[in-house]
């Protein structure tokens, strides 16, 4: 039996108000496998988004542990990616610029001929080729969260934290994934897909 990749134990977050701590995650525990769909389901303000800033390491828990890979989670990581509710795409880069940002970074850099490479494939990927040189403003929402996409694909990160709607996470990753023709980086996108996409991703897949 493997261990898991995400392990809450004990999780709670408090916040200063000025009715004293607001508790916004109580005592949570739960573990998740390698490959494994979870979906966390609850009404606004429950902690949802909490917890995912927490193995994105931008929140650090008031008590218990969070543990990915079987080590704390010390902080934010190239082996992570992260789409924003808002979807955080950087208004003062172009759509190409945007998706080369992680690629000039630490662990990610790659040398100039590559990255440009690997936005052209994404732009190509997520319908923005036209527009390459394009500042976010220009864009409709639904181009933005596809920018934010190839973003945190480019990066090349070992898992996707999404913070978005279940059903917007499913239509990207699920038209993303039909319009790659290499089997390869299908695998790839598979294995990358949003946590709420991922079983109805693998069920498309074994019946094409």
């Amino acid at each position: 039996m493997t261990a898991p990749r995400i392990v809450f134990d004990r999780v709670c977050v408090e916040y200063p108000s000025r009715h004293g701590a607001l508790r916004v995650v109580d005592d949570v525990s739960y573990t998740i496998g390698d490959g494994e769909f979870v979906a966390i389901i609850g009404p606004s303000g429950c902690g949802k988004t909490t917890m995912m800033n927490i193995v994105a390491g931008f929140v650090t828990p008031t008590s218990g542990r969070v543990l990915l890979d079987g080590q704390p989670i010390a902080g934010p990581g190239p082996d992570r990616g992260v789409i924003f509710q808002d979807y955080g795409v950087f208004p003062w880069l172009t759509v190409r610029d945007n998706i080369a940002f992680g690629l000039t970074l630490g662990a990610n850099r790659v040398g100039a001929g590559e990255r440009d490479a690997i936005c052209n494939r994404y732009m190509a990927l997520m319908g923005l080729t036209d527009f390459a040189d394009a500042w976010p403003k220009m864009l409709s929402g639904g181009m933005r969260q596809r920018l934010a996409l190839a973003r945190a694909y480019a990066r090349n990160a070992r898992g996707l934290l999404y913070a978005r709607r279940w059903r917007d996470a499913l239509r990207l990753a699920r038209d993303a994934w039909r319009q790659e023709p290499d089997v390869r980086e299908r695998l790839r996108l598979l294995r990358l897909a949003p946590l709420a996409a991922r079983s109805a991703l693998a069920a498309m897949r074994a019946s094409r």
